[in-house]
């Protein structure tokens, strides 16, 4: 019987379906970073005034005192008025943001020491004359970013480990993630950032050539420093990523790669950990955020949280609470019930290797996953809802799904028979589709008007490509992303397990 092509590609098979996924990963982000008008991720009026003005304010923009004290810059209308007239309104299309012109003075911006601001210092260099354009420019940059990162390590990394990437990755990675990636917000940089450094980290222990470690640990400095530049808590996971590398990999014997490689990670790690400390976010954890409107206090308020704590879980798959946009757009269940089902089928899989490593470095990530939402919505007074966003702790959900997958038997990731891949392939692609077809669907028409048809009484959009074809292509290529599952198929040599 011949032998199942899906099953044993050439290696002309498998760079050829490589390509193929880089190409669909560069048209899913382009989709999602134009699939939506300026206003429309969490708080972008704030971000994207902290990018037009980073600290020192009035080094970059005109500022004025307001009536209330506190210090207020110019800046495009539109970055302010396309927020506020798109947020929470999912029946209204993103016509609001059209023709805004002229600037406006606003506060919401950061001040210093609110997020550490190199992400504000480094994006405000794509601003250009055009509000809209440098948006969809920003986004488009920051969804190539992780492309060219994630890439780079994957190809870094032998077969196995590739494999250990792109299962840790890509069934999470829709809709919430993807969303996030392509989008203004430093979100966006903390995911990329934290997943580069682990798998950076990560490649250190890897059979891989000299020049090969030392372009991954270059790498892992490089999302270690997009992390900490985006957000404080981005930094800490940094630090949790390599504390989980190193209980994965390090032995205390002597050996030269031993102590280079585990010096390297020492040094990434004090790194990371005065990043956090320095930065004014770094407190959040111990005091919370203000205003919090919970009546229950103690083990009541902790009971009450949960109870409702598993949509916080499972925010990556866009479930309520954890919606896309200002968290007012939810996406159909096929979606989520969908991402969810193949996650943890993934994840379970994962779960039938276990060695004693691996349970300490699991049982460590999972109860920061766990604990990190309910210890602060406890300091906050707060119930799950919108308190705390599933966001915040996003990046560390690629660190779970990485330990989890963690297979050193198998050369870096247990391999998924055919028929599986085939279910996990169509399933995730049908939900990313679906929730592609709703953002765009949000936008053109506000969810006020159903139908498969967006090009139908179009009411926002921009230039470029039409409401369908962005669709139809973010929809191919986040399926031929997904088909390169299909190259990483082949069972690798057994990987080491420490040095």
């Amino acid at each position: 019987m011949p032998p199942n092509p899906l099953h044993a590609l050439t290696l002309r098979g498998r760079s050829l379906l490589g390509a193929l996924a880089i190409l669909g990963a560069v048209l899913s982000v382009v989709a999602w970073a134009t699939a939506s008008p300026p206003g429309s991720s969490p708080d972008e009026d704030f971000h994207l005034a902290s990018i037009w003005c980073p600290t020192p304010i009035d080094g970059a923009c005109e500022t004025r005192v307001g009536d209330t004290g506190v210090t207020q810059a110019e800046v495009p209308r539109l970055l302010v008025e396309s927020s506020s007239c798109n947020m929470f309104q999912p029946a209204e299309s993103g016509a609001c943001a059209l023709g805004v012109e002229g600037t406006a003075w606003t506060s919401r911006l950061d001040h210093g020491g609110g997020y550490p601001g190199t992400y504000y210092d480094i994006v405000h260099h794509l601003v250009g004359d055009d509000p809209a354009a440098t948006v969809v420019t920003i986004r488009i940059v920051n969804g190539l970013l992780a492309v060219g990162l994630i890439t780079a390590v994957v190809l870094l990394l032998p077969l196995g480990g590739r494999r250990h990437v792109l299962y840790a990755v890509l069934p999470v990675v829709a809709p919430f993630p993807i969303f996030l990636v392509a989008s203004v917000n430093p979100s966006s940089w903390a995911i990329t950032g934290v997943i580069v450094a682990f798998f950076g980290s990560y490649g250190l222990f890897q059979p891989v050539s000299r020049a090969r470690r030392v372009a991954l640990a270059a790498l892992a400095l490089v999302g270690a420093f997009l992390a900490a530049a985006a957000r404080a808590d981005a930094a800490a996971f940094v630090g949790v990523a390599i504390i989980a590398v190193a209980v994965m990999f390090v032995r205390l014997t002597w050996s030269r790669r031993t102590w280079i490689a585990g010096g390297a990670l020492t040094a990434l790690l004090a790194a990371t950990v005065t990043a956090f400390l320095a930065s004014g976010q770094s407190a959040l954890l111990l005091r919370g955020f203000s205003g919090g409107t919970a009546t229950e206090t103690g083990w009541t308020l902790l009971f009450a949280n949960v109870r409702d704590f598993l949509p916080l879980l499972f925010g990556f798959a866009a479930v309520q609470p954890t919606m896309l946009n200002w968290l007012d757009t939810p996406v159909p269940a096929i979606t989520w019930v969908t991402v969810i089902a193949l996650s943890a089928a993934v994840a379970w899989s994962g779960l039938a290797s276990m060695r004693p490593r691996k349970w300490i470095a699991l049982g460590g990530v999972a109860l920061l996953y766990v604990a990190l939402p309910l210890i602060f919505l406890q300091v906050s007074s707060a119930h799950v809802g919108i308190a705390f966003q599933a966001r915040y702790t996003l990046p560390l959900l690629f660190v779970l799904m990485a330990v989890v997958m963690w297979s050193p038997q198998d050369g870096g990731a247990p391999t998924i028979a055919t028929p599986q891949t085939l279910a996990l392939v169509s399933g995730l692609a049908v939900a990313h589709s679906v929730a592609l077809h709703t953002q765009i669907r949000r936008f053109v028409t506000g969810l006020d008007v159903s139908g498969f048809n967006l090009n139908a009484d179009v009411e926002w959009w921009h230039g470029g490509p039409s409401p369908m074809a962005t669709w139809a292509f973010g929809t191919v290529g986040f399926t031929l992303l997904l088909l390169a599952l299909f190259a990483v198929r082949e069972r690798s040599a057994p990987a080491a397990s420490g040095v």
